[in-house]
This record gives C-alpha cells, sequence and structure tokens, in this order.
C-alpha cells in the first residue's frame, strides 16, 4: 500500500489554508492477464466543503472538481479531469465524508502523480498536491500479494461497480488511523502466483496477524491462519474486533506458506490505533509500577526538555497532553505524562523503550543543535527523529546561486516508498536549516521548491514558474530525483 495520509494543505508556497481537505491513497492490483492496475481512492470531508440545494431534488449537494495528471519523467502518461457529487442530503447538520474511486491500466515503472482538487462552489481555493507513484512488474517467478486494502465493510454483490471486487462491494476505508469509535479492521488481498508455482490443486496457508511495529510477534489474540486451494488470483478478507487493541502503532502483517510452513510471501500494512483501553490501565496503576521510573527523572528542567524532544515521535492525540504538561511546569504532570508516553510503548518495561530513544536525542542535539537550539528542536533533528536515519543524504554547500543546502532520501518510510526532504539555510548561519520541501505526506510541500533555493538569483513574483530560472552550477533538481 502506498500514499496514505490526512492533508490539512496550504496554497503551495503561501501557507494560505484550504477549505477542501481530503483523504487519499493508491494501490495496485493484477489482472488475470497480468496487467498491472492502479486504483486511486478519495474521501472529501463533508464539512470542509460547500454545499448548495439541487433545483431538480431540493436535496443539498456538494461538488468538487478534480484533475489528475500523471508523469514519467517529463512525459505526460495520463490526464484526467472528473465532476464528483456528493450523496444528496435532506440537511447540512451532519455531514459526513464521501469517497471517489479511480482505477487506470498503467505499465510497471515510476511515475509523478499531480492532483488539482477544487470546490465547484468555492472556485477561489484550489488544493494541488502530489504523490510518487512505484508499479512493479509481475513477479513470474514467485507468489506475491497485492496491496493490502483497509475497507470499512463489504457484502456480496453481483453488481457492475468500479467497487465490486471477487463478487463482493467493497466499501473503502480512506485512512490508516482507527479511533475508539472505529472497532473493526477490515481488509482485502489478492494472492497472485499460486497457481503456477504450487501447481493444480495444491494447498498453501495464510497466516495474518498484528503485531506492534517494533516486534514481529504477533499480538495477543490477533492471529488466524487460513488454507486456499491454488488458483490464479486468490482473494481474500481479512476481518478483526480491535475494540480491546490498546492504543499504538501496529501492522497488519499478511503471510503466504506452504506446506511445510515456509515462507513463501509477506505482505505489511502500517496504522495507527487510538483506545482509551491503554490510558485508563496506565492512569489505574501510575502510582504501582515504576516507582523508581518518577525519582530518576524529577529535574523539571530537564523534564521539560525531555518532554519536547517526544513531540517528533507522537501522535496527534498524544501533542496536547505533552504541550500541556509543559506548559504546566509542575514536576507531577510531568512525570504522568512522560510516563504514559512511554507505558504506551512499552507497558511492562517503559524505560527500556525511553533509552533507546534517548540515545537518539542525544545524536541530533550535538549534530543538529546549535547556539541554545536542542537538536531535537530543529527541522533536520525532528525528521531523523521522526522517520530515523535517512538511507542517502546529498550536501551542497557552494552551488553559485544557491543556499546551502541537504537533501535526504528515504527508501521505505511505513508504507510510503522513495521519500525525500529538502533543507536549506537561507540565513547562511549556524546549523539553522529549514525543511524546504518533502513528498512525504504530511510534510511541507512546495512545488516551487527549486526556484525558492535559488531565490537571491530567481523573480519569486512569476507564481506559474515551478522550476528554476537557468543557473550555472547548480545540481538540486538532478539530486532530487536521484
Amino acid at each position: 500500500m502506498k500514499g496514505i495520509c490526512f492533508y490539512i494543505l496550504f496554497l503551495l508556497g503561501t501557507f494560505k489554508l484550504f477549505s477542501v481537505k481530503v483523504f487519499y491513497y493508491y494501490l495496485t492490483f493484477y489482472d488475470p492477464e497480468n496487467k498491472p492496475y492502479i486504483e486511486f481512492y478519495f474521501a472529501f470531508v463533508g464539512t470542509s466543503v460547500k454545499y448548495k440545494i439541487d433545483e431538480t431534488t431540493g436535496l443539498y449537494r456538494s461538488m468538487i472538481n478534480m484533475n489528475i495528471k500523471i508523469y514519467k519523467n517529463d512525459t505526460s502518461m495520463f490526464y484526467q479531469k472528473y465532476h464528483i457529487s456528493s450523496p444528496l442530503l435532506n440537511d447540512t447538520l451532519n455531514l459526513t465524508s464521501y469517497i471517489f474511486v479511480e482505477r487506470i491500466y498503467i505499465m510497471p515503472g515510476r511515475y509523478m502523480a499531480i492532483y488539482e482538487i477544487t470546490d465547484s462552489l468555492n472556485k477561489t481555493d484550489m488544493l494541488i498536491f502530489s504523490d510518487s507513484l512505484y508499479v512493479d512488474n509481475f513477479d513470474v517467478n514467485n507468489i506475491f500479494f497485492s496491496d493490502i486494502q483497509p475497507i470499512e465493510r463489504f457484502e456480496k454483490s453481483d453488481k457492475i461497480s468500479i467497487l465490486n471486487k471477487s463478487g463482493y462491494l467493497v466499501n473503502p476505508y480512506v485512512s490508516d488511523f482507527y479511533p475508539e469509535k472505529t472497532n473493526i479492521l477490515a481488509a482485502y488481498v489478492e494472492v497472485y502466483n499460486t497457481l503456477d508455482i504450487l501447481g493444480k490443486d495444491k494447498k498453501f496457508a495464510v497466516k495474518y496477524y498484528i503485531n506492534k511495529t517494533y516486534s514481529t510477534t504477533p499480538y495477543e489474540n490477533y492471529q488466524y491462519v487460513r488454507v486456499f486451494q491454488t488458483q490464479k488470483i486468490v482473494p481474500f478478507f481479512i476481518q478483526f474486533d480491535i475494540s480491546n487493541l490498546p492504543s499504538g502503532n501496529y501492522y497488519l502483517t499478511i503471510e503466504c506458506l506452504n506446506n511445510e510452513n515456509k515462507l513463501l510471501a509477506k505482505r505489511q500494512y502500517y496504522f495507527q490505533r487510538l483506545n482509551n483501553i491503554t490510558e485508563n490501565r496506565i492512569k489505574a496503576n501510575l502510582e504501582s509500577l515504576n516507582s523508581e521510573f518518577f525519582t530518576k527523572y524529577s529535574n523539571v528542567d530537564t523534564l521539560k526538555m525531555y518532554l519536547k524532544c517526544l513531540i517528533p515521535i507522537a501522535q496527534s492525540y498524544e501533542i496536547d497532553n505533552l504541550n500541556s504538561a509543559i506548559k504546566s511546569n509542575e514536576l507531577k504532570q510531568m512525570q504522568v505524562t512522560f510516563l504514559n508516553f512511554w507505558q504506551q510503548r512499552n507497558f511492562q518495561e517503559p524505560e527500556i523503550e525511553w533509552l533507546k530513544y534517548y540515545e537518539k536525542i542525544k545524536y541530533v542535539n550535538s549534530v543538529y543543535g546549535y547556539k541554545k537550539v536542542l537538536g531535537c528542536l530543529t527541522d533536520r533533528g525532528r525528521i531523523y527523529l521522526k522517520y530515523g536515519a535517512p538511507d542517502q543524504i546529498i550536501e551542497s554547500k557552494h552551488e553559485p546561486s544557491a543556499y546551502p543546502y541537504e537533501i535526504w532520501q528515504y527508501y521505505v518510510i511505513k508504507n510510503y516508498r522513495n521519500r525525500h526532504f529538502v533543507f536549506y539555510n537561507p540565513t547562511l548561519a549556524y546549523k539553522e536549516y529549514i525543511l524546504l520541501h518533502s513528498d512525504m505526506p504530511g510534510e511541507i510541500y512546495d512545488r516551487n521548491w527549486e526556484r525558492r533555493l535559488h531565490s537571491r538569483n530567481n523573480s519569486m513574483y512569476n507564481f506559474d514558474a515551478t522550476e528554476s530560472d537557468e543557473q550555472f552550477g547548480s545540481r538540486a533538481k538532478e539530486n532530487y530525483n536521484k
């Protein structure tokens, strides 16, 4: 699975908040002739768009205009305009998200997709974002899985629909976040090549389970095994009751095994769970567990610094608690918040998890800190702590027209592949590198990043230009595309 995200988007380069909000991801599947196709899923947040009364029905409706453009290098491979209507509503008091799905056949390779989204009743704002697409060749020599599609529900149906798969109507779940009110985790997957690899009328097993991101062990009772018979494409559904799954970061892991229990294929889907079970459990045990944990961290200023350094890896629901504890300046509240944070990651031995993370804090503070600014509070330190060490860093300090910059590349981040981060130093002072642009969902995206990097020699008033003016000796774009 690739590209899942929640965008609270800004007009690129101007930091203007958009009204339209959308959840989005894409998945790759293969048809019976081994041809790959991509399915794009968009969930438009109902409260973020405008509605008007439909003259024919007298009911309320919103309308989204969307353009999808796909490029390979600089060549346009796909372009389509869409006019997407919301379901008709009696009123606008209880607005929910509505979903749009598109499916296109595409040759294996690397692509760049650009999405332009406009509320037809609020055309002053255009939401623009991009995503890297990667489509593998069909692996004729091995058994493998499709991407894992998270779904909201499924039911038998013989209707012809883009939402129909294997005789079922499948409603997508367009997010990797499962709040407390969502108690079912369901998914759809396809297994390819079992017939050619294992032979006709043979059996194989699919083991699927939920595990913590830091562990390969299935979590308590969240594990099942099913046996299938070989065929060209083997589709199947997964469903877990997660009402008792504590808050945390998890993988849904799927493994294909032969009759000798040998692993033939594996696929994972990352998701986040918010559930008050863990929070209540921690509160009930604060005074009886980990008393030494409290006494070791009893300096207000030190503990405040530690809490600030947790923000890069904190979930959205945890950040408010951290900031509240920091502002309180009260030792007890900070201790409780600190312990809560690490018990949610390792209930029995929270200090072990903290000490592992503390080694990273010491590293970023020494490498990226400057003057009185902690390294964990800089952009480079935050990205390092959040996503880990980059697989490649390209550093440039002496290009003729560019500010000093670094480009960090990650081959894999959770469900994403080949993500880049561009940092630059416009002040030319200390180690004050600022995140200029990234293609990682949730981070700042600026299609004018190359022009901004060379803004000493570029005219920034040309808002339609996305590439830098001709610059002698510039290799920024080349380095970014490596």
